[in-house]
């Protein structure tokens, strides 16, 4: 994902829609800068949270986390045109995100954002500064939520992690974001073929009813065997790989 004064992310995908999102994401990051002033490691890792944080909001509203449309509508239907208050609103929708159904808080809060659900996880659970829109960058972030996330490869959230992250710090921190076609170099030779033709073995078996019983048996064993498998990954970084 290019993003303005940072290395640019290699592209892991050619699907339009995951290409076309990376290219809002990072218009969206662009101008957000451009407003905001992101000087320290806290300043960077506060704006990486919220980054994440809108990923998961936008795909929340097109895979059934949320309603359809809900969080777009929320921003689209309660914040001023030119943005200056878009900060503010999503104060508050993540407060809401981090409350209990059963949390009595909820109930002084707006019906339009009480209408969220809780979410698990620790996402939303702490607080973290939140940057400054505008109405040029309030109208990129409704772009952005109009997608259709459910389309989109989540490896994504991998490609923003590492374009985010200070280069320097990447170095040092090890935070390296490995694409999908590199992890299938390693791990297809390493196991995943020799699982993909065994698996194609007992299918055959299928097809034979003198073999019902041998099928049942291998793929027991297969099953045992891939629940057994065990992967040491010392730099996991953003834990794509």
């Amino acid at each position: 994902m290019p993003l303005a004064g940072l290395e640019r992310a290699r592209e892991y995908s050619e699907h339009p829609a995951d290409v076309q999102a990376s290219e809002k994401m990072g218009r969206l990051f662009d101008h957000i800068r451009k407003l905001n002033e992101f000087n320290t490691a806290d300043d960077l890792h506060a704006l990486n949270i919220f980054l994440t944080r809108l990923l998961f909001c936008f795909y929340a509203e097109d895979t059934g986390i949320f309603k359809p449309d809900q969080f777009h509508d929320v921003i689209d239907g309660t914040t001023n045109i030119d943005g200056s208050d878009v900060d503010s609103v999503l104060y508050e929708l993540f407060d809401i995100l981090n409350l209990p159904e059963s949390s009595t808080e909820r109930d002084a809060k707006p019906t339009h954002l009480s209408a969220f659900p809780y979410v698990n996880g620790s996402l939303f659970e702490y607080p973290f500064a939140i940057p400054e829109f505008d109405a040029r960058t309030r109208r990129i972030l409704l772009e952005c939520a109009r997608l259709s996330w459910a389309e989109i490869n989540p490896d994504i959230f991998g490609s923003m992690f590492q374009a985010v992250i200070d280069p320097e710090q990447r170095g040092s921190l090890g935070q390296h974001y490995t694409s999908v076609s590199n992890i299938m170099k390693v791990i297809q030779p390493l196991f995943l073929d020799e699982l993909h033709e065994e698996l194609d073995t007992v299918i055959a078996l299928s097809h034979d009813n003198r073999h019902k019983n041998n099928k049942a048996e291998r793929l027991d064993a297969l099953l045992k065997r891939i629940s057994q498998i065990k992967i040491f990954d010392p730099a996991c970084g953003s834990g794509n790989f």
